[in-house]
């Protein structure tokens, strides 16, 4: 809940701490990234469409939704291609989530 005004949470005489909400906030962030990272390994070895978005990582987004980066060289924004997963390559610096690398798959 969020202690604003006007908002019935204000009004509430059993309030949880600042320290346990930021407590709480961190662990379900935490929680979060655990399983993002563990779903997207689940997804290295794939084949999957990729839609080309832009010039910048990640290059695309799967049809459900995985950022992937890729060589998208001579594709427009909106065109697809059929990628293997080669890796998973997990958050950096500058980046709140990791991504999957794709490969081109010769299919296309």
């Amino acid at each position: 809940y969020s202690e604003r005004p006007k908002t019935y949470a204000l009004k509430l005489e059993d309030k949880v701490p600042h320290h346990e909400i930021h407590h709480r906030a961190r662990r379900l962030r935490e929680l979060s990234s655990e399983r993002f990272n563990e779903r997207a390994r689940q997804q290295v070895g794939l084949l999957k469409k990729v839609m080309y978005l832009k010039d910048k990582a990640p290059g695309g987004l799967t049809r459900d939704y995985w950022p992937v980066e890729f060589d998208g060289s001579g594709m427009a924004p909106g065109e697809e291609k059929l990628l293997k997963i080669g890796s998973f390559v997990l958050p950096g610096e500058g980046r709140m989530d990791g991504y999957l690398q794709g490969i081109d798959a010769g299919l296309n």
